[in-house]
């Protein structure tokens, strides 16, 4: 309920998002030409954001921008090195982690296996170390 009202001020910029509690995303669809402006992108960002910081809901430290495509449109792409949002700049990842899921530029998924394959190792091992293997 505290943050419903950021859907409205997100509609007002035709902008796609996903909100999970107090997490948000937003989704923006670009071609390769339009990374040389991000300004636009800045300006609704920047609104949203100033959402958030006017009710005490905004980590700029956790802000995270991101670019997704396949391998030969990324290719296109005259990549920025971010975007700034609330007076910080957020760099571009490699890689973002949401709800538990990693996600990399190209959704192939090999940073989430191994991560899983990771924990899943360290449990195992752990299981094993106190004599339950």
């Amino acid at each position: 309920m505290y943050v419903s009202p950021i859907g409205d001020v997100i509609s007002q910029h035709n902008v796609e998002y996903h909100q999970y509690a107090d997490d948000m995303q937003l989704y923006v669809s670009l071609s390769p030409a339009d990374f040389g402006d991000l300004s636009a992108t800045e300006s609704y960002a920047n609104h949203v954001s100033r959402w958030f910081v006017e009710n005490a809901l905004l980590n700029p430290t956790k802000t995270e921008a991101m670019i997704f495509g396949t391998s030969q449109w990324l290719s296109q792409v005259n990549r920025p090195q971010g975007v700034r949002v609330a007076g910080a700049d957020a760099q571009f990842a490699d890689y973002v982690k949401l709800l538990g899921v990693t996600l990399d530029s190209t959704f192939s998924f090999d940073k989430h296996v191994i991560e899983v394959t990771r924990c899943c190792h360290y449990h195992i091992r752990a299981l094993c170390h106190n004599g339950h293997c």
